[in-house]
């Protein structure tokens, strides 16, 4: 098995770890280690640092794709068609329609501020399988150039970049292709990330002139102490690609990524992850049928659950998309994640706020539990249970979330996206997470709602969840409002205690846990809201130990519209574990006997 190897962490004088127990993992996450090596001993099965070559090394990469290809076939193998796809040659630089089985390689960049690219793709009949659509231009940004010549080092022909692929003057070529992301990036045999610099001029360390971060590194006689520079994980996290929202999609979707840091390069297929600086033997990290590493190795950046939900809810590291084990729950709660995910990201341009989700929906649509969604809000499509309320519980939790900051916080990220409704996540800037809706698998939400439908531009009501194939529901993307019926809450019920830093809201006796998107005044003013009807509370689902809740602001009638409102916040009150009868007394104060129509735009 393993072979013993030393390995020293450097902390600056009066380090406190035993105070903060987390503080010398963090301190290795963000500086990395020293390795101490006796080169004239080093035996096979040791794990030990290495010395990162100064210049990509293409070999290095090579084994480890070797590796994935013979021995993962079960997690990281695809065979995926792609309609009307475009390659980069990378022989002469000429964009072409992909020839039959072509295997190519993804780019995944900043664009940054550049000018889009206007290409031509009119080609028609026997031109499609010959004819050469346009060549790159000659002055290449510097990413795009390196990503070339990678590509080629590597052994592969063929390179897909957005930027050339897409014709982004044709905005049904765009669309088309936008909405198969899913597949260009699952077909592609491996994804080059740029994860250094801040855009498409910033080169890859290592190719080209773009230099690496030095490794300090010492060696006496046969001894070496080498760093292992800060983990990857930490410096692709903090690096601005992962700041940017089309990049999640591109690396979640991929079963091969190579990353590009500036100290050093990452692999992280489906069911392994390998960096420069730490050699280590990958037969023996993998299982006995050599298809995953074991699970209690390193999770994975992208494939992983390496903190918080993803961990809680998963367990097993590995596999995100292997979904032929998974259960109902697992794959609707995929989609919460992501998209909180998606959220936290930034978007240049707030049109793209479900387009860059795109290819993360449809791929979470054909997997085991089909997972519809209605501009962004997610449910368990209906042929799954059909006699059952489980996907209109869904669909209701789903309309639960929340932003994780609050209009009173003072971040400034909260915003609306006035292209997209305001009951959708879809329609806001800022980051939303939903709470854990789930108890050993089953979901612990009931909806209250009726008569769930969504308003079309000519006035058509269409019920939801809807039962008809996928294909069906694409008209459902651009709605004209969400219709239902629900309790409206007393705000006589509801009451603010201001007097601490941090307000506390209460709802009868029971702790009220206020989420509000957006609101001109304090807490004090947003009370007073309340009980003159300008803003309203409707209690739309309950759980075993939770009551959940959406604020909705009406808005002003004109002569000829219907009565509307927005949604511009949610709520979830907690009950006391035990608590018998609150079901009732709660229900006898605090709401109206009858359900009140809602029109939310």
């Amino acid at each position: 098995m393993f072979k013993d190897s030393i390995q020293i962490a450097v902390v600056p004088a009066r380090f406190d770890s035993a105070s903060h127990p987390r503080a010398l993992s963090s301190h290795l996450w963000k500086n990395g280690h020293l390795s101490c090596i006796d080169t004239s001993q080093t035996k096979p099965g040791t794990i030990y640092g290495k010395v990162i070559p100064r210049q990509f090394d293409p070999q290095t990469v090579l084994q480890w794709l070797g590796f994935c290809s013979t021995r993962h076939r079960k997690l990281c193998y695809a065979n995926v068609k792609v309609p009307h796809l475009k390659l980069v040659d990378c022989e002469d630089g000429s964009i072409i329609l992909a020839p039959k089985e072509a295997r190519y390689v993804a780019l995944s960049y900043v664009w940054g501020t550049s000018k889009e690219v206007s290409l031509d793709g009119n080609l028609s009949g026997q031109e499609k399988d010959s004819r050469r659509c346009l060549a790159l231009p000659l002055n290449l940004p510097k990413v795009v150039g390196d990503a070339i010549q990678v590509t080629k080092q590597l052994q592969f022909r063929y390179l897909w970049i957005d930027k050339y692929c897409i014709d982004q003057s044709n905005s049904e070529d765009k669309h088309e292709q936008i909405q198969q992301m899913d597949l260009i990036y699952k077909g592609s045999e491996l994804t080059i990330i740029a994860a250094s610099g801040l855009d498409e001029n910033s080169g890859l360390p290592g190719v080209g002139t773009t230099s690496r971060t030095p490794q300090p590194a010492v060696s006496i006689g046969n001894m070496s102490i080498i760093s292992t520079m800060p983990h990857p994980h930490h410096t692709i996290k903090t690096s601005k690609w992962m700041t940017r929202a089309w990049t999640l999609q591109e690396s979640v979707l991929s079963r091969r990524r190579l990353v590009f840091t500036n100290d050093q390069i990452y692999f992280e297929c489906n069911a392994m992850n390998c960096f420069e600086s730490l050699a280590a033997p990958l037969e023996l990290l993998h299982t006995k049928t050599n298809d995953r590493f074991y699970a209690f190795m390193r999770s994975g950046l992208f494939t992983g659950r390496d903190e918080g939900l993803w961990r809680q809810i998963f367990g097993n590291p590995f596999g995100d998309f292997d979904d032929r084990d998974n259960t109902w729950s697992e794959d609707f709660r995929k989609y919460l994640i992501l998209a909180t995910n998606y959220t936290s990201r930034n978007l240049s341009f707030d049109d793209d706020s479900l387009k860059g989700f795109a290819g993360i929906t449809r791929h979470l649509e054909t997997s085991k539990y089909p997972i519809s969604q209605v501009v962004g809000i997610p449910y368990l499509h209906p042929s799954v249970f059909p006699d059952d309320t489980l996907p209109f519980d869904c669909l209701v939790a789903a309309l639960c979330w929340r932003h994780i900051e609050c209009c009173w916080s003072g971040g400034g990220k909260i915003r609306r996206r006035s292209a997209f409704p305001s009951w959708t996540w879809a329609g806001w800037a800022g980051a939303v997470s939903w709470t854990d809706l789930f108890t050993d698998q089953e979901m612990d939400l009931v909806s209250l709602v009726d008569d769930l439908q969504c308003e079309m531009d000519d006035g058509t009501l269409v019920p939801l969840p809807v039962h008809q194939p996928k294909e069906r529901v694409g008209r459902l993307q651009n709605p004209q409002a969400l219709r239902f019926s629900a309790w409206f809450i007393h705000p006589s019920v509801i009451r603010l205690d201001d007097s601490a830093t941090t307000p506390e809201w209460w709802i009868y006796s029971f702790s009220l846990n206020l989420h509000i998107s957006e609101f001109d005044g304090s807490p004090r003013r947003f009370l007073e809201a309340l009980m003159s009807g300008r803003v309203e509370c409707i209690f739309v689902a309950k759980g075993l130990y939770n009551s959940y809740f959406l604020i909705i602001e009406p808005q002003r009638q004109y002569a000829g519209q219907l009565p509307s409102s927005r949604r511009i916040g949610s709520a979830e009150a907690i009950w006391y574990a035990g608590y018998h009868g609150i079901t009732k007394r709660f229900a006898n104060m605090s709401f109206t006997s009858v359900k009140q129509n809602v029109r939310l735009v």
